[in-house]
């Protein structure tokens, strides 16, 4: 059986109202968001070690345990520390940009194979391994870097004035 009337809300008495209401007065945060976490050298370490690997801020802060915007707070405090954070955050940039690149031109590369015969003697062969040029790579890079020439939903500059069909239905007559 499906319910038509809507269920009615729980009434808060008045003084849970006011209980609720004397929380949030006063410029103390005690007991608000849990322990309060402090900014260390082993601290700096870990944020650092996260950011070589190419962490998120977010992902940081999960994996330290506090609140995103605790580690912002930190940064904000620290030059030092924001410094070094946007260096390695570069650093994966340029990296992914060079791996981009060579995605979209094709490359070649050093490969080992191995091979065995109906005897079980194991061979081994270097060859180079050619990966061709990859068309989406190749739009996603022209299209991110040359916007005005590679939009994805380009704009012709023509306008179309729109049509009107009218059509007559023409059926069988009865008898």
């Amino acid at each position: 059986m499906i319910r038509t009337t809507p269920i009615p809300k729980k009434k808060v008495s008045v003084k849970e109202t006011k209980k609720v209401k004397a929380k949030g007065k006063g410029k103390s945060r005690k007991g608000v968001g849990g322990p309060k976490s402090t900014y260390s050298e082993e601290k700096r370490k870990q944020i650092l070690l996260l950011t070589a690997e190419g962490l998120t801020d977010e992902k940081i802060a999960k994996v330290l345990g506090i609140s995103y915007p605790t580690l912002w707070s930190w940064k904000k405090n620290n030059p030092e520390l924001l410094n070094t954070i946007k260096e390695n955050k570069e650093l994966w940039d340029q990296q992914i940009v060079r791996s981009l690149k060579a995605r979209a031109l094709g490359y070649s590369c050093p490969e080992i194979k191995v091979f065995c015969n109906h005897r079980g003697e194991i061979t081994t062969k270097e060859v180079i391994k050619h990966y061709p040029p990859d068309p989406t790579s190749m739009i996603f890079w022209l299209s991110n870097r040359q916007r005005e020439n590679w939009k994805r939903n380009a704009e012709t500059g023509t306008v179309t004035e729109p049509v009107s069909l009218v059509m007559d239905y023409v059926g069988k007559e009865k008898k």
